[in-house]
């Protein structure tokens, strides 16, 4: 069954159109992991099956959309978070596939045209000598485009679904099947845009006691992916995997995923918070679902204990902003001043800096910088304001300049900001002034 391309071409999303090489048989893959496998190729998808993993047992499937092909060839784990030890293929992508028993497929394929799954299944289960390809359950994912396909599958396919991740993008699609079906949402200050925002989309599922939850990044940005959100990701499927798949891996029927029907063995989480297209997170609890005080269909569904733990503290970051000012008009040559309120845990650098183009990411792509200050801050709260010189040699354009900003350990970088505090300023403007 396809994605539906009316479906999702009717939201409002920016799709990104990837282009390959074609290869119709078998191939082997490098990774910057030390976790070996093989990968196996049609026309429009990559599966990689782990040496060690004899039955598949489910695959996770990556759509395309933003960086996300970094997450299937495992790519800048430690760059991205240098707080990971430096054993760091135990965190990576490919080490958590073989860890769980899934192979993990990369979607090259537009995200408004869809991809007949079942069929390229059935394929790779020729290609690759894995019969169970052919009939085992899959675990979406995807980001901005991507997340509204990843819930869309939900529907399509729900017989198949094991667990699905939308990120920075998704529907409600609540059905009988589906509001039995694990789901997890990744959702940024960014994404509360038109119909983008998922909150509302979550508490819909949760409201007929779907098993469903959400992770906030308080000043996360859209539509980039963070490795830290694929760690809550292998945290989840820890718990939930036992609960939805059998003993035993079927090879000759299709799998037969149990529901999950919320109930006292699980957990519940709320989230508080003043501003919610900021994002500013006052309170984070969690409690056995027995315990749990209030509502609990207004609560988010957490499997267990474990998860509960990821989930908070995922959410709890080391620091934060609380209000963001800065102009939206700058000349060459110009200081401007940035006023930033901030709340730490911690001691830490509050930076920020004037780049171009319009899309700026920490990670991965060119940006040019035309300018940075940074000062530190104590634990607590407060306001800090920086002077930041504009460099001379900025082009006069009228769009694609932001001012950025970050919290990070004290001399950090980008690289090492606290998941989350990316925070970016109103759209900029370059002048020659009067």
């Amino acid at each position: 069954m396809k994605i539906k391309p009316s479906t999702l071409l009717d939201q409002p999303v920016f799709l990104v159109i990837s282009t390959m090489i074609l290869i119709g048989s078998a191939a082997f893959s490098q990774s910057s992991s030390q976790t070996s496998g093989k990968e196996y190729r049609s026309n429009s998808v990559r599966l990689w099956i782990p040496d060690e993993v004899k039955l598949v047992r489910g695959v996770f499937w990556i759509i395309n959309r933003g960086d996300t092909e970094a997450l299937y060839y495992d790519n800048g784990v430690r760059e991205s978070d240098p707080s990971l030890p430096e054993d760091v293929e135990e965190f990576g992508s490919r080490a958590v596939m073989k860890e769980l028993g899934l192979a993990m497929a990369y979607d090259s394929t537009d995200v408004g045209e869809g991809t007949d799954i079942l069929a390229e299944l059935a394929s790779f289960a020729e290609l690759s000598g894995h019969p169970e390809l052919a009939y085992t359950g899959i675990i979406p994912t995807g980001i901005s485009g991507g997340g509204w396909a990843s819930s869309q599958l939900l529907l399509d396919l729900s017989d198949r679904v094991i667990t699905t991740f939308p990120s920075h993008g998704g529907l409600a699609n609540i059905s009988d099947a589906t509001k039995t079906i694990p789901r997890l949402d990744f959702t940024a200050a960014e994404d509360n845009f038109s119909e983008r925002i998922s909150t509302s989309k979550i508490m819909e599922g949760r409201a007929m006691n779907a098993p469903w939850a959400e992770i906030i990044m308080p000043t996360g940005v859209h539509p980039w992916w963070q490795w830290a959100e694929f760690q809550v990701m292998a945290s989840w499927l820890r718990s939930v995997l036992p609960m939805r798949l059998p003993d035993e891996v079927p090879t000759d029927q299709p799998i037969q995923l149990t529901p999950v029907s919320v109930n006292s063995n699980h957990w519940l989480g709320r989230l508080e918070y003043q501003n919610i297209g900021d994002y500013s997170i006052e309170n984070v609890t969690v409690s056995p679902y027995s315990e749990y005080p209030i509502n609990r269909t207004e609560a988010h569904w957490l499997p267990d204990e474990e998860f509960a733990k990821t989930w908070v503290k995922f959410m709890t970051q080391p620091a934060k902003f609380t209000s963001f000012a800065a102009p939206s008009t700058v000349t060459p040559g110009s200081t401007q001043t940035i006023r930033m309120g901030y709340v730490a845990n911690t001691e830490c650098d509050v930076v920020v800096y004037f780049a171009s183009p319009s899309m700026v990411q920490a990670d991965g792509w060119p940006i040019t910088e035309y300018g940075e200050a940074r000062t530190q801050v104590n634990a607590g709260s407060g306001e800090v304001s920086l002077e930041i010189k504009i460099d001379d040699a900025v082009p006069l354009k009228q769009d694609g300049y932001h001012f950025r900003a970050f919290i990070a350990p004290p001399g950090g970088t980008k690289d090492d900001r606290f998941d989350g505090t990316f925070k970016r300023a109103v759209d900029c403007v370059s002048s020659a002034g009067n």
